[in-house]
């Protein structure tokens, strides 16, 4: 039984789909999705004034050169030299998380109004925003990878692979990149760089306890596998029922000889099976007649199994 907030909620987020049918083409519609219901910011005095918009983010971008981040084969190996990565300077440090900050003080804002009260002009304004955030926050991270990759190569975990290492890391620049406080005089590589080391400390926290627990790894080369004799035994169950269909309602077409040869051969009467000499006397056939006979009745089954059972 649903609870009445749960139909409420139902009953909001229908209307919601309704309007944005109504006001927003398909791919806007994915757009207004993908914005957060809350986001948060740090907030600065001069996003407040009038003229912050036009300082921080007017229409021409920044003049910052960023340095794209190129993820694995660029780890440097001892015999390979390290990429040069341009450091940003203090001055378009603070403007770049001026910037990003008030892009989330901007989309924070327009969140509160469109959840008031929907309008299309809301809606775009918030997908505009929201890639502004995205491309900054984009900005602060390639601008800032290569001193994860630095501290990973200085502080390695033990029995953790270096890529798992390094994400591990990037978790924590995305956490601190949304934090910190630029306009407090403190350098962002002093405050990412105890963020990134406490967040390997917890990493190696982690492995350690799970290799106290668990002691040996999992090698699946080291495993054996009974799958395919499973499969095998249940194809091969399957098969001899359908032979059996085939004897029962003689779909082969046997004579009565070669019907009681197979039932009395293969134990399908529940007795146990007779051997070809068994057969000859019983029959008063010699032994190879009655391996003839045998061959012979095997065939059609086979032959009206392909028929009925195998060929679609």
């Amino acid at each position: 039984m649903k609870l009445a907030s749960d139909i409420a909620a139902e009953k909001k987020a229908q209307r919601l789909a309704e309007v944005l049918d109504k006001n927003l083409t398909r791919n806007e519609q994915a757009a207004y999705s993908s914005v957060p219901a809350r986001i948060g910011f740090v907030f600065h005095p001069s996003f407040e004034e009038r003229l912050a918009r036009a300082d921080l983010l007017g229409p021409e971008p920044l003049d910052i050169s960023i340095s794209p981040w190129t993820l694995f084969p660029e780890v440097p190996t001892d015999d390979q030299p390290r990429r040069a990565y341009k450091a940003l300077t203090r001055e378009e440090e603070v403007q770049l998380f001026l910037c990003y900050n008030f892009a989330r003080y901007r989309l924070s804002g327009l969140i509160e109004q469109q959840a008031a009260r929907f309008s299309r002009p809301g809606a775009l304004d918030m997908i505009r925003w929201h890639e502004r955030v995205l491309q900054l926050r984009a900005d602060l991270v390639s601008a800032n990878m290569n001193l994860v990759v630095a501290m990973t190569t200085r502080r390695r975990v033990r029995s953790v692979d270096f890529a798992e290492q390094v994400s591990e890391g990037s978790m924590a620049l995305l956490r601190a990149i949304d934090k910190f406080d630029a306009s407090r005089g403190f350098k962002f590589s002093t405050y990412v760089c105890r963020a990134v080391f406490k967040s390997f400390n917890r990493l190696a926290t982690k492995t350690g306890q799970y290799a106290q627990r668990f002691g040996k790894s999992f090698e699946p080369e080291m495993e054996q596998s009974h799958h395919d004799e499973y499969l095998h035994d249940i194809r091969q169950a399957d098969l001899l029922e359908d032979v059996r269909e085939i004897v029962d309602i003689n779909a082969a077409e046997l004579t009565e000889l070669e019907h009681s040869v197979l039932v009395d051969r293969f134990a399908m009467n529940g007795r146990d099976k007779k051997t070809l000499a068994q057969l000859g006397s019983k029959l008063g056939l010699s032994n190879e007649r009655v391996r003839q006979i045998q061959k012979k009745a095997v065939s059609k089954i086979h032959d009206t199994l392909h028929q009925r059972y195998l060929v679609a």
